[in-house]
């Protein structure tokens, strides 16, 4: 499995007025020039599209925030408030049959990269702000607004209709998220609908590790290992792939296929109940 590395900051947008949290995956090479700007400069720059201005992001070899400039585009562009721009998955989540689109209504950015059809005339429907079904030529859709951020989700025929009331609870625990970037939440999110049909609470445990992301977390692999509860063989190589410190996001990557990341978030509650696992204070690393 290639080593992936993440950085985790918040940082307040001048412009917005409000803080946002960012976590960037990062492949070795990526890494590599990240710490190549570092020890060139002392900091490494990250730009993030806000919509009608950008915020330009500087990060020191501590992983931590020494800059933030928010500025218009040098260039006007046309429609800024009306166009929606198409965001790509760094690490796409493959053999999911679940249809998502992804969102966030004030950038005005999208992910369709699990979507499979033509995905621009289905935008409008979060325009409403709330989320609500929607029947398109005799096709469900469910939509989830939570904040900013949103989905559009093609019902499957095997879903019950309780599940729509388990999504909804768990689009409503996201924090300070960019749903269209951020990756882990959409492997979380598409993991959940790919199971849901056979187990329509997974959204309600799904939940927990979404409020977690973008921490760090200690892991006692010695006292899971010892601990009569049968996690499984699995689930303790995930554990233990990342060490006994590591990003929740990091679990998430490393959960290879859809049933360990069942597994990961059928287990992630009791775990932490068990203080199997404990939130650090400190966030953001690799």
């Amino acid at each position: 499995m290639d080593q992936v590395f993440l950085l985790s900051f918040e940082v307040f947008c001048p412009i917005c007025k409000e803080r946002y949290r960012y976590r960037i995956p990062m492949d070795e090479y990526e890494y590599e020039r990240f710490q190549g700007d570092i020890s060139e400069n002392g900091f490494s720059t990250f730009s993030f599209d806000h919509g009608d201005h950008v915020l330009e992001v500087s990060i020191n070899a501590d992983e931590q925030v020494v800059a933030a400039k928010a500025s218009p585009w040098r260039f006007k562009r046309r429609d800024v408030s009306s166009a929606w721009k198409r965001v790509q998955p760094f690490f796409p989540v493959p053999n999911v049959s679940a249809k998502v689109l992804f969102l966030n209504r004030r950038k005005r950015t999208y992910c369709d990269a699990n979507w499979g059809d033509e995905s621009q005339s289905f935008l409008p429907l979060v325009e409403s702000g709330r989320s609500a079904r929607y029947v398109v030529d005799g096709v469900e859709y469910w939509v989830f607004v939570s904040g900013e951020n949103a989905m559009i989700v093609k019902r499957s025929g095997g879903w019950s209709e309780d599940l729509f009331n388990h999504l909804a609870s768990m689009f409503s625990s996201l924090g300070l998220v960019d749903v269209p970037s951020d990756f882990a939440l959409q492997k979380v999110i598409l993991s959940v609908l790919e199971a849901s049909a056979d187990d329509p609470y997974l959204a309600l445990d799904a939940a927990r590790i979404i409020e977690d992301l973008g921490k760090r977390v200690e892991i006692d692999l010695d006292l899971i290992t010892l601990s009569p509860v049968p996690f499984g063989g699995d689930l303790i190589d995930i554990l233990a792939s990342v060490g006994r410190e590591a990003p929740v996001d990091a679990l998430i990557f490393s959960a290879s296929g859809i049933r360990d990341m069942v597994k990961l978030l059928k287990s992630y509650r009791l775990l932490k109940n068990l203080n199997l696992i404990r939130v650090m204070e400190r966030t953001g690393s690799r």
